[in-house]
């Protein structure tokens, strides 16, 4: 019982940096999509390296890593209707945005 050590949940903070929440700023439209979705980045300084499509049980459907300009647009008319998950790429940021398909 002497090896033990305790945790203490307020050494670990949980709140987010407002700069922190400024660098991750993306957006999915139009949402919900039918064949063309459109991403953009708030922050014009990162450039958008990788997108990646998750269908909602995780499973990779796409992956797509060349763009040109800083608001990409990816055809997925070919998904089936339902609820996907978006996960944007730009440097060291990385946000996962919900979306749905009809």
């Amino acid at each position: 019982m002497a090896d033990n050590r305790y945790v203490k949940f307020s050494d670990f903070p949980l709140e987010v940096a407002a700069n922190e929440l400024a660098n991750n700023r993306f957006l999915v439209y139009p949402n919900p999509v039918g064949s063309v979705l459109n991403i953009s980045n708030d922050n014009a300084a990162q450039t958008i390296t990788q997108l990646a499509i998750y269908s909602i049980d995780g499973r990779l459907l796409l992956t797509q890593n060349a763009f040109t300009g800083n608001n990409p647009q990816i055809e997925v008319s070919h998904l089936p209707a339902g609820i996907y998950l978006c996960n944007i790429l730009a440097g060291t940021q990385t946000q996962t945005i919900q979306f749905l398909k009809q």
